[in-house]
């Protein structure tokens, strides 16, 4: 009967979330969404402002949803957009990026929305009016705001859609600003050999120095409007590569973290850094070098069809000089291309080696190995140096041979000039147009240069573009919990080749059940909690919460719902409050204060020299163990989960200090799975259940399991000393 009748509570909570799902969904169809969403109104509007501007749909969070906090992240998860709580100091608007969330001192919140042109709107709607922000006019925030990130398109990427994402992050008026100089700067630039041409056709041989003055000044002013529009254009490329690369920087580690946790198990830190860097970069060649090379070679078309027009005779000579350049230039980036490569690839491994030989440099160090891993490094650095200070002759002699062309072309063009009995004023006008043009093929030789470093970019960055992360607009987000789990037939195995870890396991927890897995090392006990956590994706079978397949649901919102201590969990570089609350931000410091004490941490936190606010290193190596695990504890229910996972969270613990978080824990009311090799811990547990070849062979109360004499029997003959009890 209890299996039925949990089965039957599970159907009427059901039951009562659809129903008040329905009500839900007919009050907005009545009344309009902002009715059912009052609580929040003023906050959602603001949201909903922010995620029209990104372009998005976001569902709508259900009304039996309190919590703003949990309503935002209801709206954010499935679009992949990212945020942070920042502040609002000094002219704020004059150098932010990117819409926020701001507060106001009354209570409510507004939407501040980039303009165009530079700074920051909102809209006032009880006055029916845009509101700029300014000195006098944000005097209404609190100076506290979120900051939302747009992310990368949530699926395999291709370089159309880095290219794509880089040209949404420029505003129109930039690309316009961008346009509308290279224009001006091409008309500018044609002024010059005509003048120059009537300077020296009219003015000198006839020396008409009445008309000097007048043509000087046209001479000067043409000069110094082009160096003001190239200043504008200087500005407008700056401006568009410092916003390309804030969004691309974001979304970049954005979807890093956002992918799936095999993937990490194939790639280490260090060579990952990289990896993100190659994609940032990417973005930055499509976005700003490739955008502004094909503006400013499309421009200096004109220069070209001016030599035609001025000097016909000079024209083939002087395209043959420019296209032999261009030629040399395409043959070293090709050169270039195969050595950045390897290069790329030999950068990566060597940064994941360094990564490694960092993290284990107290073990390295133990062990007396410096030299045998400096030995190590020295070999992928000499490979890289190699590439590097050694690079193909074609490399060496570019420059040289660059330099060699355009000597040889002007002495060429200036005889064949001499010998069609050119003019002076001809030649002087063709010379200034080809110093123009000269100057934008080398504008074009940076671009063909970022489009030959796009291929071993994307090679290098491939394995983070074509990995599909987690967040799907399509899955289920599960916004109530009752902690009921179950597996049902799960088999599971690392390669298709390889043993099977599990092997067709059935199980059911019930929510609020405290339920302990042992076994022998290596019988699946860690390999169950990563599949539980969907870290892992079963050959055969399915998780279930609250009969939900784990598959159809929203694995970042689920995870939020779960408190886990697994045992390669690590503190972070911070202090101790931001290391508790590093799940639910959100959280005050009495909240913090609450789940230190049913940690059993709050006393040795009272004792650090700045209590919460007390900095500890990466790793918390500053921390005995048991302060470790206890910190670690208290970041895991802080937020309240309804599930707690914990793979070996209580190792370093005393008895007394486990004694005291177990108790704590109970009051907690939540499902607790745990996997513990010291068998003394877990007398309290509800359900014991002993995993042995893939399979669970025993499941009961410690006192059953005992009494049975099997396989936990023996595991906890072998752990203690006294044998009494297991004589009776």
């Amino acid at each position: 009967m209890g299996l039925f009748d949990d089965q039957l509570k599970t159907r009427l909570e059901q039951d009562r979330e659809s129903f008040a799902d329905a009500l839900e969904t007919l009050g907005e169809s009545v009344t309009g969404k902002a009715a059912v969403a009052g609580r929040n109104g003023g906050l959602e509007d603001a949201v909903h402002e922010i995620l029209t501007w990104f372009g998005v749909k976001a569902p709508e969070p259900p009304g039996l949803m309190d919590d703003f906090n949990d309503r935002l992240d209801y709206m954010l998860n499935p679009t992949g957009i990212r945020r942070r709580t920042v502040k609002l100091d000094g002219a704020w608007w004059r150098k932010a990026a990117g819409p926020m969330l701001a507060y106001t001192t009354e209570g409510g919140a507004v939407a501040l929305l980039p303009r165009r042109l530079g700074g920051y709107t909102w809209r006032d709607h009880a006055n029916r009016r845009t509101v700029q922000a300014g000195v006098k006019t944000t005097r209404i925030l609190t100076g506290e705001a979120v900051c939302f990130y747009q992310p990368l398109p949530l699926r395999a990427l291709t370089l159309r859609d880095l290219f794509l994402f880089a040209v949404q992050s420029i505003d129109r008026w930039d690309l316009t600003s961008l346009l509308l100089a290279g224009l001006l700067a091409s008309l500018f630039g044609m002024a010059v050999p005509f003048v120059t041409q009537i300077l020296f056709a009219t003015v000198i041989p006839m020396g008409g120095l009445e008309n000097l003055a007048p043509i000087g000044m046209l001479a000067v002013g043409a000069l110094f409007s082009l160096t003001l529009v190239g200043l504008t254009k200087s500005l407008a490329v700056n401006r568009i590569a410092q916003k390309v690369r804030l969004a691309v920087e974001n979304a970049a580690m954005s979807r890093l973290l956002s992918l799936p946790a095999q993937f990490f198990r194939d790639h280490n830190a260090g060579e990952l850094q990289n990896r993100v860097d190659a994609l940032t970069q990417m973005c930055t060649l499509l976005g700003d070098t490739v955008l502004t090379g094909v503006i400013n070679g499309a421009f200096s078309i004109v220069y070209l069809l001016q030599i035609r027009a001025l000097t016909p005779a000079l024209f083939g000579p002087a395209a043959g000089v420019l296209l032999a350049q261009l030629t040399v230039m395409m043959a070293g980036i090709l050169a270039e291309t195969h050595v950045a490569r390897k290069r790329l690839h030999i950068a990566a491994e060597l940064n994941g080696l360094i990564f490694r030989l960092f993290s284990g440099i107290q073990k390295i160090k133990l062990a007396g190995a410096e030299q045998r891993a400096f030995s190590k490094w020295a070999r992928y650095y000499a490979e890289n140096a190699a590439l590097l200070y050694n690079p193909p002759p074609l490399l060496r002699i570019q420059p040289a041979l660059s330099a060699l062309i355009a000597l040889g072309g002007s002495i060429l063009i200036y005889s064949l000039a001499a010998k069609s009995g050119m003019h002076t004023a001809g030649y002087m006008a063709f010379a200034s147009a080809y110093g123009l043009v000269n100057g934008a093929v080398l504008s074009l030789a940076s671009l063909t240069e970022g489009l030959a470093a796009l291929r071993p970019l994307a090679e290098l960055a491939e394995p983070i573009m074509k990995a599909v992360p987690e967040i799907s607009g399509n899955k289920k987000q599960l916004h109530r919990m009752s902690g009921g789990v179950e597996l049902a037939n799960l088999s599971f195995r690392y390669a298709q080749d390889a043993p099977w870890i599990l092997d067709h396991i059935n199980l059911k927890i019930h929510p609020g059940q405290y339920v302990a897995i042992v076994g022998k090392t290596g019988c699946g006990k860690s390999t169950l909690l990563r599949l539980l956590l969907g870290f892992e994706t079963p050959v055969s079978g399915a998780v279930y919460y609250d009969n939900r397949d784990l598959q159809t649901l929203d694995l970042p919102a689920l995870r939020r719902n779960i408190g886990v201590v697994l045992q390669q969990s690590r503190l972070f570089a911070g202090d101790v409050y931001s290391n508790i609350t590093i799940s639910a931000p959100w959280l005050t410091l009495d909240e913090a204060w609450e789940a230190a004490e049913l940690a059993g941490m709050d006393e040795d936190i009272k004792k650090m020299p700045m209590g919460m606010y007390t900095l500890i290193g990466e790793g918390g190596g500053a921390l005995s163990g048991g302060q470790r695990q206890r910190l670690m504890i208290a970041r895991a229910i802080a937020p309240k989960p309804r599930i707690l996972m914990f793979d070996e969270a209580t190792s370093a613990l005393d008895n007394i200090t486990q004694r005291i978080v177990s108790d704590s824990l109970d009051k907690l009311k939540c499902t607790r799975i745990v996997i513990a090799h010291r068998l003394s811990t877990i007398r309290q547990c509800d359900r014991i259940l002993v995993l042995d070849g893939g399979k669970i062979v025993e499941d009961g109360a410690y006192d059953e399991l005992i009494a049975a004499k099997g396989l936990f029997a023996k595991l906890v003959r072998r752990q203690t000393l006294d044998m009494a009890p297991l004589q009776n």
